[in-house]
């Protein structure tokens, strides 16, 4: 799997797990939906460290692609302030819910982004030896 497939296939895990609790929120006790957002917002942590480790850092040139990293800074700065209110909330508080929602939102808007224009653009600015180098510090994050 080249790394543009596993950091699609990584964020679609991740929204597909917060979207399994923004559905099931009202069903799961307090400490499921608890961890479940605790692990969630870990592994977009995780996920965004991987994609600048990955990609952002290993372009030679931003020439001509400044907007659409400059969209992917703004959207993830979306995220990070969706986080932050979320985490100045508790669980069984009214606002919570309508939080997660706020969450899987801009987290679906930008994954949408990703696949149709940031990760086609970078991948396009890759030579075959910097998409080899990536495959193996992408080998190393993922046995590691």
């Amino acid at each position: 799997m080249n790394v543009i497939d596993y950091l699609i296939d990584d964020e679609n895990r991740i929204e597909r797990k917060l979207q399994d609790l923004v559905d099931n929120y009202l069903n799961w006790t307090q400490d499921r939906s608890f961890e479940e957002i605790k692990k969630i917002i870990n592994a977009l942590g995780i996920h965004v460290r991987n994609k600048e480790t990955l990609l952002t850092n290993n372009l030679k040139s931003t020439n001509g692609i400044e907007p659409v990293l400059e969209k992917s800074v703004q959207e993830r700065k979306a995220i990070d302030d969706e986080i932050d209110n979320l985490t100045q909330l508790h669980v069984d508080e009214p606002g919570f819910k309508a939080g997660l929602d706020k969450l899987l939102h801009v987290v679906t808007e930008h994954n949408r982004f990703c696949e149709t224009e940031f990760f086609p653009k970078l991948g396009a600015r890759l030579s075959s030896n910097d998409m080899e180098h990536i495959q193996q510090q992408m080998d190393q994050i993922v046995m590691s």
